[in-house]
Parts: structure tokens; sequence; C-alpha cells
């Protein structure tokens, strides 16, 4: 099986790594002490890695969604993209 495993945590730091909009913004987050990644920004690293895989492609999720509006807006982009979780 190819599932590609997938975690925020692991999107943010390759965002910083790239030194990307989103991972500059992600790294100024994350110099304030005692912060992270607001909720928007987990949302938009989330929703650039979705739409840029393969369709149809496998992958396992971790760690998200970890709140009732990520699971509605991944449901969401699961539902644009025709495809169904299993």
């Amino acid at each position: 099986f190819s599932i590609e495993h997938v975690s925020p945590a692991t999107l943010v730091q390759q965002e910083i790594s790239r030194r990307t909009p989103l991972g500059q913004k992600a790294a100024a987050a994350l110099a304030r002490p005692g912060s992270g990644p607001d909720a928007d920004l987990i949302l938009a690293v989330l929703r650039k890695w979705f739409w840029a895989r393969k369709p149809d492609a496998g992958f396992l999720l971790e760690g998200f969604p970890a709140t009732l509006l990520q699971a509605k807006v991944f449901d969401d982009w699961v539902e644009a993209r025709g495809e169904t979780l299993t």
C-alpha cells in the first residue's frame, strides 16, 4: 500500500523549512513563548496539502481534524473532490 502519513506538525515544519509565506507565519507564531500556529494557519497548511495531492491517493491523517470546525471543513474538501473516506 502506498499511504502517505500526514500530520499538521510535519506539514508546518516543511513550510517553515521552505520559507514559504505560510512557513514564515508559522515560524513567527512558534517564536512567541507559549504559543504555536493558530487554527487558521493549520487549516491553510492542510488545505495546501489536500488540494496538491493526487486524487484518490491514500493517506493517513494524524492529529487532524482536531476540532468540529476542522472536521466540517475537511468534509467539505472531500465532498468537493468527489472522494470518500474509508
